[in-house]
């Protein structure tokens, strides 16, 4: 019995086939070759020599190794994590450059306060290098006061009343939400009653419902209360005659 058939014998005909069609990839052909080698020299040189393994083995060398090259590898895909210069930051409240009436007139919650520092003719105060801090009613604020009281401030005529109440509410200085303590603050108007709580700033008989409005000239607290100063209410009493209101 020759070497071949003994081999066979031992392994079996559908082993066999099977190595063979499993040479196409170059790792079973590692394993075949090294199963032979444990073979005496007369038995490997008649399994290397025979048709088949040796069709076997050209075609294991033509086959192209399935291992992608490190220079086809395709890099890793982009992160889609945005670099920190195209983040979108939040939005300040107001740009370094701007000044207090730029606060008021680009944030529609100050439409009205706006509107009666114009008319009041404190534009170029609070637009000025000198800082102040504004304690500032929001439209909702405004629209506390009885009707007809805002139309009737903002006439003309009404100027110097107009101007009192407003000047009520703004501090001499750069008075942040932090620097704020309980007590009395001087306005450029008379004084205002600060207490300061855990929760909340009070200011006379309003609350500030957003503190610290940066400005280059100065801060903002937005205030839920537009506040009389106690010389003004005989003359506000005599515009708008309200029984108790003032």
């Amino acid at each position: 019995m020759s070497n071949w058939k003994t081999i066979r014998l031992i392994l079996g005909n559908s082993t066999l086939d099977f190595v063979h069609q499993a040479m196409t990839h170059r790792f079973y052909l590692t394993c075949l070759l090294s199963a032979i080698a444990l073979f005496p020299a007369t038995v490997r040189a008649e399994v290397v020599s025979t048709p088949a393994t040796q069709a076997t083995l050209q075609l294991a060398q033509n086959t192209p190794n399935s291992t992608p090259n490190d220079s086809t590898t395709p890099s890793a895909t982009p992160s889609s994590t945005p670099n920190d210069s195209t983040t979108p930051n939040a939005t300040p409240s107001a740009t370094p450059n701007s000044t207090l009436v730029d606060v008021a007139t680009n944030d529609d919650r100050f439409d009205t306060l706006s509107s009666a520092v114009k008319a009041a003719g404190l534009e170029d105060t609070l637009s000025g290098d000198e800082p102040y801090t504004v304690f500032a009613p929001t439209d909702e604020a405004f629209d506390e006061l009885p009707d007809g009281v805002v139309d009737a401030l903002l006439k003309p005529e009404n100027r110097d009343l107009l101007r009192d109440i407003l000047m009520y509410h703004v501090v001499p200085g750069n008075v942040t939400a932090e620097d704020l303590e309980t007590g009395p603050v001087d306005t450029l108007n008379g004084g205002l009653s600060v207490r300061v709580d855990p929760d909340k700033v009070v200011v006379n008989n309003g609350s500030v419902v957003e503190p610290d409005i940066k400005a280059g000239n100065g801060v903002v607290h937005a205030v839920n209360r537009v506040m009389i100063p106690p010389a003004a209410k005989n003359r506000l009493a005599a515009l708008m005659p309200v029984r108790g209101l003032w």
